[in-house]
Formats: structure tokens, sequence, C-alpha cells
């Protein structure tokens, strides 16, 4: 394992390799915006290898957005112990993904709160971040989260993990 004690965004223009695993364990994107937004995805997805995955903790609908805009293949990480979802996996090729995101899941992360963020330069400050995406959101004519579930019916199929 090699380190890198550098800004992400840096870094990551450096290497020129490809992985078969990338673990996104990034502060929770309010705190970090600068490593969930769609340019640093890119990036990502640029030096994951053609049967790699890329997983983190975070099942936002934020995220499987940015995953989603950057042409990755998105599911979820089933904890076989504590039977439930923990996180989210991204990949290349789709037969990887065990667990896609439901018909419900992908309707989320078409709303508001799949708003991306955007780091065009990969070098914006944080708050530059931030305030761009308040902006996007307050502007936006896309359904809330909150609007989306009241207006969907409970579908079995809308559920199936």
């Amino acid at each position: 394992i090699k380190f890198y004690i550098n800004d992400a965004r840096k870094s990551i223009l450096k290497l020129n390799k490809h992985y078969d695993l990338i673990f996104l364990d990034a502060f929770t994107y309010s705190k970090a915006p600068e490593l969930w937004t769609i340019e640093f995805m890119a990036e990502l997805y640029k030096r994951l290898s053609p049967t790699g995955i890329l997983m983190t903790y975070s099942n936002s609908a934020l995220v499987r957005k940015t995953f989603l805009e950057n042409n990755f293949y998105v599911g979820k990480i089933y904890n076989e112990k504590a039977k439930k979802f923990i996180g989210t996996i991204a990949a290349k090729d789709k037969s990887l993904i065990e667990y896609p995101l439901s018909n419900y899941e992908i309707g989320l992360c078409n709303t508001r709160a799949g708003i991306p963020y955007h780091d065009p330069t990969l070098s914006q400050d944080k708050y530059y971040i931030l305030k761009r995406r308040e902006q996007e959101f307050k502007n936006s004519e896309l359904m809330t989260s909150s609007q989306y579930m009241r207006s969907r019916t409970a579908k079995k199929e809308d559920f199936d993990e």
C-alpha cells in the first residue's frame, strides 16, 4: 500500500495506473464536498480497471447520482451479518453489481437531493463548491426528495432489493 499525503484532487492526477479496488472513505460530502464532485469521480473512473470496483460507505442520492453521471453502474453493498445494505458500489462492468439500485432509489437520485457537486478545476475550496450546489438546489425545478417520497405509491418492485 502506498500512501499519499496531499490533496487527493492533486494526487489523483499523478496516478497513471488502473486499480481493481478503490475504497472512497472521505469525510461526508457536506464536510468534504471536493471529494464527491462530478469531476473528482471522473478521475476515479479513469483510473478504475475495466473489472474494478469502487466502494463507499455512503448511500446518499447525491453520491449515487454523481456515480451515475460518470457512467458507472451503481448498486448497493449488502452486509450478510447485519442483514442490511451498508453502502454503495460502482463499477464499469454491470455484471459486478450484485444488488442494483431499485427504481425507487434511482428516482431519488433524480430529485434535488441528487444534484451533484462540481469542481471543474479540481482546486476550488469547499465553501465555493457548497455555495454553487446550494444555488443549483435553490433554482432547481426538480422535486425535493420529500415530495418524491410522498408522490410515490409504495409498489413492491420499487423496493425490491
